[in-house]
């Protein structure tokens, strides 16, 4: 049997391994980067990480445009030269968009990198849907309306970041591994449910095929990274809970449950899912194609929480079973409380899956005793009191009480010739230092 995969050399950027050398042919391109200051109202870090990951190829990024309604914070990447950022407001409609864009001098963008994202004003599990479904699919579809109005076909392609909430992760258990090709999750019982990832993928697709250009989807886990003026990422939430969990002479208890210690959770790290989205606009093979961005590994917690205690230099005996499951008491004030999910799982459409806590981050966070701890910890560090107001306590508190397996497969990028991985314990250990780098975190 003939194999038809591209054939492709890699190298290593310390712990991201299998990472693609880049066609030689590609040269003096252009790149649109949106969202890219990564911080509220568009929280997701991956905008940051992709700029990094493109400014590491000179010869590929000549130019670059960073799209944000603010800046990105000072020293990060848009600093460099290469790197041109427009003031840009997502929600002021196509003509605003358009007329950003045009004062900023876009007129010759090759490839889109879209990672804009507004989050709900309300942060439970099911409410604003109707207002990201609103919100979400008016931004992708203004800018892609302004964009050919600027450049009238130039675009050769838009690659457009989604999630796992497209296999239905957020109804509870799914078939696992979630592939590419699943079917959506939005007839039955979860009609209505309004999944913007839907309506952003038929825009996407629509203008497309209307004005002439390729797209493609990444869809991450949950995406664990850190940069400057981010907060909202479960890695901050977790990395200050053991600090000052420490602080305060500890235990440092996993949050979840004995269940969720020995799931297996696949996730997703924001620079290998960069190097991917840098890669697919460059290979042919990719056009049009939905491609799953994971780690390549299958971790569980039970070994991800040892090794996240070792990182902050927290005695070993911590990490013990004993002291994580057998004899703790956790303060009541703290304690959460099983939840059955209001729909059915997708895995069989009748089981309703459920939610279940032994710690509440964000009730823990409220509390006295720890905010005295992180003030203590913020003045000795000279940490920012933003970092602990804008920390996603809920968010890691809606991961950490997912008690089933999560499982998405990574073959078709393989098939298509993207190799990296990265262990995804070295991924937290690496995020960890890179956020007290940033003054995100204390030191260890």
């Amino acid at each position: 049997m003939t194999s038809t995969t591209p054939t492709t050399s890699v190298y290593s950027v310390g712990p991201y391994h299998g990472l693609p050398v880049l066609p030689s042919s590609a040269r003096n391109l252009t790149a649109i980067v949106t969202g890219a200051n990564g911080t509220i109202p568009s929280p997701r870090i991956s905008g940051q990480h992709i700029l990094k990951v493109l400014l590491s190829h000179p010869t590929v990024w000549t130019r670059i445009y960073a799209l944000s309604r603010r800046p990105p914070p000072a020293g990060t990447s848009a600093a460099d030269p290469r790197v041109t950022h427009i003031n840009t407001d997502f929600l002021g409609g196509a003509e605003s968009i358009h007329a950003a864009m045009q004062a900023g001098g876009v007129k010759d963008a090759d490839y889109v990198f879209f990672a804009t994202y507004k989050e709900n004003s309300d942060e439970g599990l099911w409410s604003g849907q109707k207002e990201m479904w609103d919100e979400n699919g008016k931004m992708l579809e203004d800018f892609l309306v302004a964009l050919e109005q600027l450049q009238k076909g130039r675009c050769k392609r838009v690659v457009l970041q989604t999630g796992a909430k497209h296999y239905g992760v957020q109804f509870g258990e799914v078939m696992a591994p979630c592939r590419e090709e699943d079917l959506r999750v939005d007839d039955g019982p979860y009609a209505g449910t309004l999944n913007f990832y839907y309506r952003q993928q038929d825009i996407l697709k629509e203008y497309a095929g209307k004005h002439g250009f390729e797209w493609i989807e990444a869809r991450p886990s949950n995406v664990i990274g850190a940069v400057a003026g981010n907060f909202m990422n479960e890695a901050i939430a977790v990395g200050l809970y053991i600090a000052v969990q420490k602080e305060l002479g500890g235990p440092i208890l996993f949050p979840g449950t004995w269940k969720k210690y020995n799931s297996i959770e696949i996730q997703s790290s924001a620079l290998l899912m960069a190097y991917l989205e840098e890669w697919a606009v460059l290979t042919p093979e990719c056009a049009n194609q939905s491609i799953n961005a994971v780690n390549g590994d299958a971790p569980t917690w039970a070994r991800l929480w040892p090794a996240m205690l070792a990182n902050f230099n927290v005695d070993p005996s911590m990490a013990s079973l004993d002291v994580q499951f057998a004899s703790a008491e956790i303060p009541a004030e703290w304690a959460g409380q099983k939840m059955e999910m209001p729909y059915p799982r997708p895995l069989d459409r009748k089981t309703k899956s459920a939610l279940d806590l032994r710690i509440v981050l964000d009730k823990w966070a409220r509390d006295p005793k720890v905010i005295a701890a992180w003030e203590r910890l913020r003045d000795r560090e000279g940490l920012n009191q933003k970092v602990w107001d804008g920390a996603s306590w809920k968010f890691a508190d809606g991961i950490l009480a997912m008690e089933w397996n999560l499982v998405i497969a990574s073959e078709k990028a393989r098939c298509l010739g993207f190799f990296g991985t990265v262990d995804t314990i070295t991924d937290w250990e690496h995020v960890f230092d890179e956020a007290r780098k940033a003054k995100l975190l204390p030191k260890a």
